[in-house]
């Protein structure tokens, strides 16, 4: 049998890659990214009949439609806490909720085969308000695209924010962190390489038309005494092609944005999802007096892929996020809005916007010794 990966794996899709034009290399900045998640808007009206059932009520709500009595359902769940349990009856729960899948009357592994079970229906996030750009240029259309909070923007299209946004764990307004996912990527950063940004143009003090590059590092990032993200360190690029993406763009009164949508593409933990990918890509990031960079990136994202990076991590997502993740997956397909299949006319990308948060770094290439060699590129100084 294939494993969850393998399975998973095999639903992702793929795009091509985005060439753009490079302007004059007179002076570079470079930055490592401090923290990146999906952008939801918490508000009065977002979710209107609530939250989704998260961690035990889950629980009970699939043994309840496995056909579990009241009583066999409290001795499963007996004792076990409300994060789910990590003894062997939370190992049970978890157990019997990865398997309540089921084809031609036989188990199966409902992360892997989420249509196995039927549309659970979880809440969308409502309400005006959300983080991101017009991808398609057109006006707002009632609940499918919002007003950014920062901009005034109209017609903002992120639909994976209204799958998150009443699920416990993603219910945060930024630049407050969410609470678990801060935890899983505050863990996952001293083993996974970084993600880098460096901004080339005639002078960054002033406005200016600029080039843009993302690359993933050989290295991961390092923490300081306080445990906090290091700055102004020196990374290797990794010249891995699917970990380089481009873009032109251009600062307007301290703030970056991109002067045409972009491909971005970039190498993520291959233990969840190998590449991450957005088309129509837009970007938007401020210059902050502290020389970091906070803001925005939003595109078009394969929506199976969203749906991937949680569902391999199977029952945990499910407990620690507070997500039915079949669930996920129905609403990320039924609310996709991108790349229609010409075969099936189904759309295959769904709009998304992602925080992002970076700190000066420096940049150097492949071979240079890092603790020793100075960098190729500089950070910003002022």
């Amino acid at each position: 049998m294939k494993s969850r990966h393998t399975l998973l794996a095999s639903l992702l899709l793929t795009s091509g890659a985005f060439i753009v034009p490079q302007v004059a290399h007179a002076e570079s900045r470079s930055y490592v990214v401090n923290w990146f998640h999906v952008a939801t808007y918490r508000q009065d009206d977002d979710c209107p009949t609530g939250l989704n059932l998260a961690q035990r009520p889950l629980y009970v709500r699939i043994l309840n439609d496995l056909g579990y009595s009241g009583s066999d359902i409290e001795k499963v769940l007996d004792g076990i806490p409300d994060d789910g349990g990590t003894d062997a009856r939370g190992r049970q729960a978890r157990e019997i909720g990865t398997y309540r899948g089921r084809i031609d009357g036989k188990e199966v592994d409902v992360y892997s085969h989420p249509y196995s079970v039927p549309d659970p229906k979880i809440k969308l996030a409502m309400g005006k308000f959300a983080n991101g750009f017009n991808l398609d240029g057109k006006p707002a259309k009632s609940l499918e695209s919002s007003v950014d909070p920062e901009t005034g923007e109209t017609g903002i299209d992120n639909q994976v924010r209204r799958v998150m946004g009443c699920s416990v764990q993603f219910h945060a307004k930024l630049p407050d962190r969410p609470g678990y996912p801060s935890n899983e990527w505050d863990l996952n950063r001293d083993t996974v390489p970084a993600w880098l940004m460096t901004i080339t143009g005639d002078d960054l003090s002033k406005d200016g038309d600029v080039a843009i590059t993302f690359d993933r590092a050989l290295e991961p990032v390092q923490r300081d005494a306080n445990g906090e993200v290091m700055p102004d360190v020196t990374f290797r690029i990794d010249p891995d092609a699917h970990a380089h993406s481009e873009a032109h763009g251009n600062i307007t009164g301290g703030v970056l944005r991109v002067a045409s949508p972009f491909h971005f593409q970039m190498t993520q933990d291959v233990n969840v999802v190998a590449d991450f990918k957005m088309d129509q890509t837009q970007l938007r990031m401020t210059f902050n007096s502290d020389r970091s960079l906070t803001g925005y990136i939003g595109g078009y994202q394969p929506w199976i892929q969203v749906y991937a990076q949680f569902a391999t991590l199977a029952s945990g997502t499910e407990i620690s996020y507070g997500t039915d993740l079949p669930g996920m997956y129905y609403a990320l397909r039924k609310l996709s809005d991108f790349d229609p299949d010409p075969r099936t006319g189904e759309n295959r990308g769904i709009s998304a916007t992602y925080r992002m948060e970076l700190l000066p770094a420096f940049t150097a290439p492949r071979n240079v010794n890092t603790a020793s060699a100075p960098a190729s590129t500089s950070s910003a100084q002022k």
